[in-house]
């Protein structure tokens, strides 16, 4: 297991559920529960961990390599045909089977589904992938791979935002429910003495547009504001990852931080006023809901998930980088960052851990029963 999103999600359930019921975590890699547990700050325990056969395992890693050669991580979409073709010849009989990442449709065994984004029919729906024909035919493979349709009648399905519901509609034959993920930060209303700069976080790749976002805070800084960036992720693309350190040296107000533990990142959110974000039709937007919590005013695109963690402030969201420059200027002019933070505590909807849990059992009470 990696430690994004579908993980804390998948930490979450299990917590949420493991008290009055026995879990199994069907996975093709052997998690280390220990760092989990420390990473996603959860009690999990009590589970039994199964892992499909050798073949199964031999097949999820050459699809890693797969993804590690060229560059393309979508390569990991065959795991979960994998999983599903695996859990439709289990001999083990579950009442319930959950999904914490991509679909899972079984013939004879109710699903809920938590679809972070539908990755099955992602060039069918998605609005930056619609032309790209070979993850089109590799998407048809992995759905007959895993007997991934678009109807399913013991099929409940959750999705972590509107725009990710609207995406799943368009995907398969359902009615979602949306149910923002856990944000496990603390949240921080104190207005102490914050730097002038700014935090993204991301892992270095183009559609993360790490780049287009130096050259925003490079536009901010020529009308006159000391302004800084700091940049927080792992190297995911190596020929990316170069332009963006070969800029780093042409900028001294660009910090390229890497990874961060989970206690370093939450002390540099802390200190800074404002976050920005680059990723255009985000399906949910974990780390702004972050900044969110943490007192940053995050500027983000105005399309996907993370504009409603923004509660679609005119002020926060742009289309182009001019928009954001623009956007940014303003507010800095203004000094406006402590109006522009009430009205997210007022229009911003994140929910905790706590909450998340509760509506994870609400939602499973009334598909199964009480448990």
């Amino acid at each position: 297991m990696n430690r994004g999103g579908a993980e804390a999600v998948c930490m979450s359930v299990m917590e949420a559920l493991e008290n009055d019921n026995k879990i199994d975590l069907i996975t093709l890699n052997k998690p280390d529960m220990e760092f989990l547990n420390e990473f996603f700050d959860a009690c999990v325990y009590s589970i039994t961990i199964r892992q499909p056969n050798f073949a199964y395992r031999n097949l999820s890693d050459l699809s890693t390599w797969f993804g590690e050669i060229f560059e393309y991580g979508k390569f990991g979409l065959l795991d979960s045909a994998l999983l599903n073709q695996y859990m439709s010849n289990c001999s083990v009989d579950y009442d319930l089977v959950i999904s914490t990442k991509n679909i899972i449709q079984l013939p004879s065994t109710p699903c809920i589904n938590y679809v972070h984004f539908p990755e099955f029919f992602k060039s069918e729906v998605d609005s930056e992938n619609t032309k790209n024909r070979n993850a089109s035919w590799f998407q048809q493979i992995c759905r007959l791979i895993g007997n991934i349709s678009r109807e399913c009648e013991n099929c409940c399905y959750l999705t972590n935002s509107e725009y990710t519901s609207r995406c799943l509609q368009r995907a398969v034959d359902c009615k979602p429910t949306v149910v923002n993920p856990p944000i496990n930060t603390p949240q921080i209303i104190s207005e102490h003495d914050r730097e002038n700069g700014f935090v993204t976080i991301g892992r270095l790749e183009p559609e993360k547009r790490t780049i287009e976002m130096i050259q925003i805070i490079r536009e901010v800084r020529n009308r006159g504001h000391d302004v800084h960036l700091h940049i927080v992720g792992q190297k995911y693309n190596r020929k990316y990852s170069r332009r963006v350190q070969d800029l780093q040296k042409d900028f001294s107000f660009i910090h390229l931080e890497g990874e961060l533990s989970r206690d370093s990142l939450i002390s540099l959110l802390s200190d800074h006023r404002y976050g920005i974000h680059g990723r255009r039709y985000e399906h949910y937007g974990m780390s702004v809901a972050e900044m969110v919590r943490l007192g940053l005013v995050p500027f983000v695109p105005g399309n996907g998930g993370q504009s409603e963690i923004v509660g679609n402030l005119l002020e926060l969201t742009y289309n182009e980088p001019k928009e954001a420059v623009e956007k940014i200027d303003n507010i800095i002019s203004s000094d406006s960052y402590g109006d522009i933070r009430y009205k997210l505590r007022e229009s911003s909807s994140i929910n905790d851990k706590s909450e998340f849990k509760t509506k994870i059992q609400e939602t499973i009470a009334k598909e199964v029963g009480e448990f």
